[in-house]
C-alpha cells in the first residue's frame, strides 16, 4: 500500500482545499494559539504555582499567628497590624515626648508594658479577644496587672478624649499610676476609680469647652454627684460615665491648682508608701479629703449650675431687659434734674433783667441765639 499523502486524505467531494476549510486563515487566531501554547509550557505552569502560593501566604495568616508590628519607646511597646504602620509611627513619635513628661509627673514605669492599637471594622484574633476586655464605649483601656493596654482607633474622639494621642497618654498614665502605688514592698489599697481616672485624664487632656459643657449639663439635669457616686457612675451607662469623667477631671484639676502642680505625684507617693487614701490626702494637701470635696463642690456648683443658668437665652434676655429699664429710669431722672436746673437759671435771669433797660445790640442778640 502506498503511503497516504496528507493532501490526498481530503474528501473527494472537495474541489479545492481552500474551499473545504471550515474557517479561513485568521492572524488573531494564530496569535491566540501561540499564547495558549506558551501558557501550557511546564516552565510557565511552575511560575504560576509559585505566584499562587505567595498570594495565599500574603492573604491568609493562620489563627494565632497574626502579623504584628512593634515599636519600642522606652518601657513602652506599641503594637499594631502592619497596615497601621503609619499611625503606629505617628503615635510612637508622640510617645517619645509624652512618656518622659508623664513619668516626671506620676512616676517611672517599673517594667516594660504593651499598648495595642485595635483597628476599626471587623476584628479577628488576637485583636478580638483583647477588645472584649472593656466596655464597648471605652476609647481605650489598661489591664495593669497584665501590663497590657489598648487604644480603640474607632473611638478616639469619645469623651473625654480628642484623638488617639490623648487616649494613648491616658492609658500610659493608668499604668504609671499602678506602678507608683504598687512598689513591690507595699501595695496600696485599690484606688477609687474617680482618683485614677481623674489623674489620668488630667495627664492626657486639657480642660476645655467640651468638658465644661459636659459637666454643666450633668449638674443642671442630675446634680453634682459625690465622689463615692462617681465610682458607680463609671460602671454605668455611657452617659453616666461621661459625667463621672468630667467631675473627676474637674476635682483633680481644682486640687492641683489649689495644692500645687506636684500634688498628684505627692499623693501617689504617699499611697505607694502604704498610707490610706484619707491619710495620704491629708499629708499631700494639708487638709482632709472631705473638706476638699466640700470646697470643690461649692466652686463647681457656682460655675456649672448658676452661671450657666444665668447665661441661658431666657435669663440672658431678662437680664438685658432689666438693665435697659434701669438705664432708662436713670436717664429720665437725669433729664428731670437738668430741666429743674434750667428753670431755676431762667427765673434768676429774669429777675436780673427787670431793672436793665439797655437793649441788646444785633451782635449780642445773634450771640445769644447761637
Amino acid at each position: 500500500m502506498k503511503d497516504l499523502d496528507p493532501i490526498s486524505t481530503r474528501s473527494s467531494s472537495c474541489p479545492s482545499p481552500p474551499s473545504c476549510d471550515p474557517k479561513p486563515y485568521d492572524q488573531k487566531s494564530s496569535s491566540s494559539s501561540l499564547l495558549n501554547a506558551v501558557l501550557i509550557t511546564p516552565g510557565f505552569q511552575r511560575l504560576r504555582e509559585v505566584l499562587l502560593v505567595l498570594l495565599v501566604l500574603v492573604a491568609y495568616t493562620p489563627p494565632g499567628q497574626a502579623q504584628i508590628t512593634t515599636i519600642e519607646v522606652g518601657a513602652l511597646k506599641l503594637q499594631a497590624p502592619p497596615y497601621l504602620a503609619v499611625e503606629l509611627r505617628r503615635l510612637a513619635t508622640a510617645a517619645e515626648e509624652m512618656l518622659p513628661v508623664l513619668e516626671r509627673e506620676i512616676g517611672e514605669a517599673r517594667a516594660p508594658f504593651v499598648i495595642v492599637l485595635i483597628p476599626t471594622g471587623r476584628l479577628e484574633e488576637p485583636w478580638l479577644s483583647l477588645d472584649r476586655q472593656a466596655p464597648p464605649w471605652a476609647a481605650g483601656f489598661m489591664i495593669a496587672a497584665r501590663r497590657v493596654g489598648a487604644v480603640r482607633l474607632a473611638l478616639t474622639q469619645t469623651y473625654p478624649h480628642d484623638d488617639s494621642t490623648s487616649v494613648l497618654a491616658h492609658e500610659i498614665a493608668h499604668l504609671l499610676i499602678h506602678d507608683a502605688t504598687h512598689t513591690g514592698e507595699t501595695t496600696a489599697p485599690d484606688l477609687p476609680r474617680w482618683l485614677s481616672e481623674g489623674i489620668a485624664t488630667l495627664s492626657g487632656d486639657r480642660w476645655g469647652f467640651r468638658d465644661s459643657r459636659t459637666l454643666s449639663l450633668a449638674v443642671l439635669t442630675g446634680g453634682l454627684p459625690s465622689l463615692d457616686q462617681l465610682d458607680r457612675d463609671f460602671a454605668g451607662s455611657a452617659g453616666r460615665a461621661r459625667r463621672a469623667y468630667a467631675a473627676s477631671f474637674d476635682f483633680l484639676r481644682w486640687s492641683k491648682r489649689r495644692y500645687g502642680p506636684d500634688f498628684p505625684a505627692r499623693l501617689l507617693d504617699r499611697l505607694g508608701s502604704g498610707d490610706s487614701l484619707e491619710d495620704a490626702w491629708l499629708t499631700a494637701s494639708g487638709t482632709s479629703l472631705e473638706s476638699s470635696e466640700r470646697r470643690w463642690r461649692r466652686v463647681a456648683l457656682l460655675w456649672h449650675r448658676w452661671i450657666p443658668a444665668l447665661a441661658s437665652s431666657g435669663s440672658l434676655w431678662l437680664m438685658i431687659t432689666g438693665l435697659a429699664l434701669i438705664a432708662a429710669m436713670r436717664r429720665r431722672q437725669k433729664t428731670l434734674r437738668i430741666r429743674k436746673r434750667w428753670a431755676l437759671e431762667e427765673s434768676l435771669a429774669s429777675v436780673g433783667d427787670t431793672g436793665d433797660s439797655t437793649e441788646a445790640t444785633p451782635s449780642e442778640e445773634s450771640e445769644l441765639i447761637n
